[in-house]
């Protein structure tokens, strides 16, 4: 039974984790071209705890750098993210104003 779980999960985990590394490269692809360099430290951190997922997991002591590089990469990425401009909205017929004076 044990075999027949191991022969289903192991092909799968490293499916995953391939679709785990691009999915990582995709978004810091994405925050790099909205937010430039900034995100470059994020996406570094990110991309080997995602590649660290596919052999080492969870378990002691790689598993749990691995997962570290992964939270510190995707928080990075996630700070980085342009916040929305909040203010003053722009008032309607104000550029006709200044062409008209």
């Amino acid at each position: 039974m044990a075999a027949g779980v191991v022969g289903v999960a192991e092909p799968s985990g490293t499916v995953g984790g391939a679709a785990l590394v691009c999915c990582v490269a995709l978004a810091g692809y994405t925050m790099w071209k909205t937010t430039g360099r900034a995100a470059l430290t994020g996406v570094l951190f990110a991309a080997v705890g995602a590649w660290g997922l596919v052999d080492n997991h969870i378990y002691w002591p790689l598993g749990t750098l691995t997962m570290l590089c992964l939270g510190v990469g995707l928080w990075m990425l996630a700070s980085r993210k342009p916040q929305p401009r909040v203010g003053i909205p722009q008032q309607a017929g104000r550029d006709e104003r200044r062409s008209a004076g």
